[in-house]
This record gives C-alpha cells, sequence and structure tokens, in this order.
C-alpha cells in the first residue's frame, strides 16, 4: 500500500476577530489580563484552516488544530496550552 503524499501547509496571518479570541479564552483561560500578541494559522492547498497558534504576552501558547472540512463545517480535533517561560529567584 502506498503513502498518501503529504500535505504542505502554508503559513498566514489570521485576524483575531471575537470568535477566534472567544475560543482561545474558553479552552484555555490564560488569565484575565493577559493579551493575544499574535495568532497564526496554517492553510491546505484547498485554502481550509488547518492549524492556528495563539501566542500571549505572558508566556502562554494555544496550539488549536482543525480538521479536514466535512458538509461544508470545520471542527476543532485537538489542542495544546503550553508555557514558555523563566522561573527566578528560589525556585530555580
Amino acid at each position: 500500500m502506498a503513502r498518501k503524499p503529504s500535505q504542505k501547509l502554508v503559513r498566514f496571518k489570521m485576524a483575531a476577530d471575537e470568535e477566534i479570541v472567544s475560543l482561545l479564552k474558553q479552552l484555555a483561560p490564560v488569565g484575565d489580563d493577559a493579551v493575544l500578541s499574535s495568532l497564526i494559522g496554517w492553510r491546505d492547498g484547498r485554502g481550509n484552516p488547518r492549524r492556528a497558534r495563539g501566542v500571549y504576552d505572558n508566556g502562554w501558547m494555544v496550539e488549536l488544530f482543525f480538521t479536514q472540512p466535512r458538509d461544508g463545517k470545520i471542527r476543532l480535533s485537538s489542542y495544546r496550552v503550553n508555557w514558555r517561560g523563566e522561573i527566578k529567584g528560589k525556585a530555580a
């Protein structure tokens, strides 16, 4: 059985509209005062969004993964929340 060719995803800058920002806050409450500093997406060859990454100013990062469209709808398949930061003081 032959393997399918890999899907090449194209990176693009997403507009942070209210629907996306509220979805990110619902999935990952990373702080009331956290500001979304960048929102980047990846789309497949047909133009369908497949991934999205939101980076916050306090070190949190939320990645969303979407399914291929079925019946004209794209669904969230999974998401991941990471924190990158530095601990200073006695805990270090």
